[in-house]
């Protein structure tokens, strides 16, 4: 009986063959600048990648589960200012993301589902709280310029 359970577990077990390789990949563009690095599996982009503008800064970092974006992704301009931050799980974006507008000098804290806003959206200028937004499925459902109204209005909200 024993042989019998041995003999099946090495049949199920992938011959070393089967595994895909992990290697690190660095990819250029036809001028041979830089456009991305990171790490394949069997084809696919797992674990941690970063993509570059044309001038060589930083477009985008974060992580991939087989081709896939998930967890903490950050965004950043030409310039490489940080333009955006957020979760993806499964290659949506999803829960928490913070919106960088440096003309207007704001930062907007967003709760996306499915890459739609889709609940608050905190406006902080100069690191105050001016006003407050509610989304759903990416429409605009009110706005309060007080924390005062918007509890008054939204009692069992909380904003964090």
């Amino acid at each position: 009986m024993t042989s019998k359970i041995i003999a099946l577990l090495l049949l199920m077990a992938p011959l070393k063959g089967d595994v895909p390789e992990k290697m690190y990949s660095r990819q250029f563009n036809e001028l041979g600048i830089l456009t991305s690095e990171g790490w394949l599996m069997g084809g696919m982009m797992i674990h941690y990648w970063k993509f570059y503008h044309p001038n060589g800064n930083i477009a985008s970092e974060g992580h991939f589960t087989t081709n896939d974006k998930s967890g903490y992704w950050y965004f950043y301009d030409r310039e490489g200012n940080l333009k955006k931050e957020g979760h993806y799980s499964k290659g949506t974006a999803e829960n928490w993301w913070i919106f960088y507008d440096l003309v207007r000098q704001e930062k907007r804290k967003v709760q996306l589902q499915k890459n739609q806003k889709n609940g608050l959206c905190l406006v902080y200028k100069d690191r105050q709280l001016i006003k407050v937004e509610k989304y759903k499925a990416d429409q605009k459902q009110g706005e309060w310029s007080s924390l005062r109204s918007f509890k008054r209005d939204n009692p069992k909200a909380t904003l964090y």
